[in-house]
């Protein structure tokens, strides 16, 4: 279960203090917990209400990062996508990605098939530990082919497709969900609709006002029991806060 105490958050020290519980935030306090990080997640409102609940919900595979020859993110594509389909078989799916070949620079048969290859090539472990319904490989299919799966290409000129596979999480927030509960499992604890206050003062805490038991009108919370914080960490698109409200950056 998750676990939410107030009082006990404000009575004991904490090496890490992660602000924004989107994905980011959850994915940190997780890892952070399973290294035996005493660590505390707060959240200004709900648990992944913000961006994380409005994500495209695609894991990305890395093909299109060989275009540009990015292999640091190509890799780390590859060993994230495999990592959610490993712990979360039952909340990811195969989602198939078809593109239109007419012939022009990367968008001929013959390139794309390399990319593919490419692709499987240094992938090779991608589907490693994965235990149901792995992504297929890609592959080219002809014009007919192309057809077939998307009527509505533009004909002219079509010589053919490219399938290729990512994997698609049709509920974003169960996964995300499921991560805070092995978190909390793992030591963690997790504050939502808890406000920060302006942190000031040295490394560990010295003025740092954290999430506490006292509730203010708008739902903000002020520590008074002096949260002891080695390193807080800000998450996610809304990390400028200013004032009691938060601007992305």
């Amino acid at each position: 279960m998750i676990r939410r105490d107030p009082e006990q958050a404000v009575s004991r020290a904490h090496d890490l203090i992660v602000i924004g519980a989107g994905i980011y935030g959850v994915a940190m306090t997780l890892e952070a917990a399973r290294r035996g990080l005493r660590v505390v997640l707060v959240e200004r409102d709900d648990f992944g209400g913000a961006t994380s609940w409005n994500s495209l919900r695609i894991l990305h595979g890395g093909l299109r990062y060989l275009q540009t020859l990015d292999l640091p993110r190509f890799f780390d594509s590859v060993v994230e996508r495999r990592w959610f389909c490993r712990h979360f078989p039952e909340l990811v799916a195969p989602l198939p990605c078809l593109m239109p070949l007419y012939g022009r620079g990367m968008k001929r048969p013959s390139v794309f098939n390399v990319a593919l290859k490419m692709n499987d090539a240094l992938s090779f472990r991608r589907n490693a530990g994965v235990a149901s319904d792995p992504p297929p490989r890609g592959r080219v299919l002809s014009a007919q082919q192309t057809l077939d799966r998307y009527p509505a290409a533009p004909r002219d000129g079509l010589q053919g497709g490219g399938l290729w596979y990512d994997v698609v999480m049709p509920n974003p927030q169960r996964v995300l969900i499921e991560m805070l509960h092995w978190a909390c499992a793992a030591g963690a604890s997790a504050l939502n609709y808890k406000r920060r206050g302006a942190s000031r003062g040295g490394r560990r805490g010295a003025g740092n006002r954290g999430p506490g038991p006292h509730q203010r009108p708008n739902g903000a919370a002020r520590c008074t029991g002096g949260v002891q914080l080695h390193r807080p960490l800000v998450a996610g698109a809304w990390r400028t806060i200013r004032s009691g409200s938060a601007e992305p950056v």
